[in-house]
């Protein structure tokens, strides 16, 4: 089982280089492709990682095309994949990160293994023409709705009878799935190079699994194993409480925070490198592992599951 890291890299180097060793050192028998923006020192980068280099760490030469928000992060981890896979290397999932992903455990590779496919839904609405009517999915990514790649691409096949949204962080699918579904995508009219709004990527990969090849690919956790609270670093007992898989509900802070369970959560997003939080994490890891050693529990931290 080999899972492919995509990462879509638009901070800084320094954040870049972080977030690369990050993975490989949670994530130690799987590979890792990093698309960058052109403010990334690529030489430096490699520099940093030069153990990694072209065995378990690869740096994708395509730039992503730029949209009127910020850099096509769809077009990043589709080119990330097309790369790989045109260089004949093996993998069994492709996993979808950020630069302000951090993960704190080992054993992500037995997880998903067991899955065809693995996300967060954040919305889901069951007619078809509810974006038009309420707003799309939930009128949180309003600017989707008016995109030329959603309204003449994915709106347009009568197939899309659910519409909704996904944290792209965290999400996976297996080879042969996100082959097909990368191959609908090269299918529209319109490329997704031309996304021209923000958030595009947060709804492509749900809406054509669960609407198109779930019956296909069944097997799914609806759950990412990437917990994301805006504010969670900021409340440094409630992620020792994740971390360590205690209190499980009750370590979800507020009404709004997505359900997570312990035992699919590896990682945590919104992790700001450029302001160290990445210290403040690891010192809570830290800590985490010690209360684990002290009362015994299996310190899957420290595993190494391979």
């Amino acid at each position: 089982m080999t899972i492919l890291f995509s990462l879509s890299a638009g901070r800084n180097t320094v954040c870049t280089i972080k977030r690369c060793l990050n993975v490989l050192k949670y994530n130690p028998n799987d590979i890792l492709i990093v698309n960058c923006d052109v403010g990334i020192d690529k030489i430096s980068l490699e520099t940093s990682l030069s153990e990694y280099i072209n065995t378990r760490f690869y740096i994708n030469p395509i730039p992503r095309t730029p949209n009127r928000f910020r850099h096509n992060i769809l077009e990043a981890h589709c080119v990330n994949y097309t790369y790989i896979r045109d260089k004949n290397i093996v993998f069994d999932t492709i996993y979808l990160i950020s630069d302000q992903d951090m993960f704190f455990k080992y054993g992500l590779s037995k997880l998903v293994k067991n899955y065809h496919a693995g996300f967060l839904i954040c919305s889901n609405y069951i007619k078809p023409t509810n974006y038009k009517q309420i707003g799309f999915a939930g009128d949180f990514y309003i600017n989707q709705k008016k995109d030329p790649f959603c309204i003449y691409g994915i709106l347009e096949n009568k197939q899309i009878t659910r519409v909704v949204s996904e944290q792209i962080e965290g999400s996976f699918y297996c080879r042969m799935l996100f082959e097909k579904m990368l191959q609908y995508l090269e299918s529209f009219p319109i490329h997704y190079s031309k996304i021209e709004a923000a958030n595009c990527e947060e709804f492509v990969f749900g809406n054509l699994y669960i609407n198109i090849f779930q019956d296909e690919f069944p097997i799914h956790l609806p759950i990412s194993t990437i917990f994301r609270h805006d504010t969670i670093i900021d409340c440094p007992d409630e992620l020792f409480n994740i971390i360590t898989r205690q209190k499980e509900r009750q370590s979800m802070i507020s009404s709004n925070a997505y359900e997570s369970f312990h035992m699919y959560t590896y990682g945590i997003k919104r992790v700001k490198y450029q302001e160290n939080l990445d210290q403040k994490v690891d010192d809570i890891i830290s800590k985490a592992k010690v209360y684990l050693r002290e009362v015994g529990a299996d310190n899957s931290l420290d595993i190494n599951p391979e």
